[in-house]
């Protein structure tokens, strides 16, 4: 028994220094830097201050992982971040192995005010941009964020009787937010690609209320309606726009709008 402790204990302590982090982010680049910079932002562009951004390279394997912290900072008051720093040769150009990551900590802003995502780039409140390679030195990337206010949907479906086994009726909101909305607000959200995902509801009972159900206020949101019944699926988009503090929501089946709560009804039909 001593003898299989050992052992485990020899191998934890193998793969633990497989995993190896250098922190560079204290160096300051003179010559030949590369930069990132970019805002983040909110409704009306009003800017996101003090949130942590991290620029970073991992190479990695089976059982080991190379990693080198670059460079990190907050955005500033106009919610501006500016990366500045030295790509290594190793790390430069398509053959290089590895890739580069941008790292924006959101575990500091108010979860109350602003809408994260539930997409596969954002773990635990960081959102992670994977960059892939860099092809040269001395160039200025731009990367903006945004994230939207937070509002609240309550969501009734009603009549879901299935009829088999698999039927569901099910919704799911889907908002502008992340990266590249700045530069493509003008393309119409059911044209916009990719869509941040946001809660996904589905119906339990004849009738099925989801109170405080996060929604991107002061803008269009798309309600993405899937169902299957006796055994047909089909969905659809439903364009619903939030007002940002009050007022008429456009959208049919709301029935009633009080104060920052919308009633969406749907039927399963």
């Amino acid at each position: 028994m001593k003898n299989v402790f050992k052992l485990l204990l020899s191998l934890l302590l193998t793969l633990n220094s497989c995993y190896k982090t250098e922190d560079d982010t204290g160096d300051t680049c003179l010559d030949d830097c590369t930069v990132i910079q970019g805002h983040i932002t909110t409704i009306h562009g009003a800017p996101v201050s003090n949130v942590p951004v991290e620029f970073e390279h991992t190479d990695s394997g089976m059982f080991w992982r190379d990693s080198r912290r670059i460079k990190k900072t907050k955005t500033d008051k106009n919610g501006f971040f500016h990366l500045k720093f030295y790509i290594e040769d190793e790390e430069l150009g398509e053959d290089a192995d590895g890739y580069f990551h941008l790292i924006t900590d959101f575990r500091s802003v108010d979860h109350d005010k602003y809408l994260l995502s539930n997409s596969i780039e954002l773990r635990n409140d960081f959102f992670v941009r994977y960059l892939g390679a860099l092809q040269k030195r001395d160039t200025t990337i731009e990367l903006d964020y945004y994230l939207p206010k937070k509002g609240l949907a309550k969501i009734r479906l009603e009549n879901f009787i299935p009829i088999q086994e698999d039927d569901f009726f099910s919704v799911q909101v889907l908002f502008r937010g992340g990266n590249g909305v700045i530069e493509k607000w003008d393309v119409p959200i059911l044209d916009y690609q990719p869509l941040s995902r946001g809660e996904r509801v589905k119906a339990f009972n004849v009738l099925s209320e989801f109170n405080d159900v996060p929604v991107a206020a002061g803008t269009e949101n798309v309600l993405q309606v899937d169902k299957r019944k006796n055994g047909v699926r089909n969905s659809e988009d439903i364009i619903l726009d939030v007002p940002e503090n009050g007022g008429a929501a456009s959208l049919l089946p709301i029935k009633n709008y009080t104060h920052f709560l919308i009633i969406v009804l749907l039927t399963y039909l």
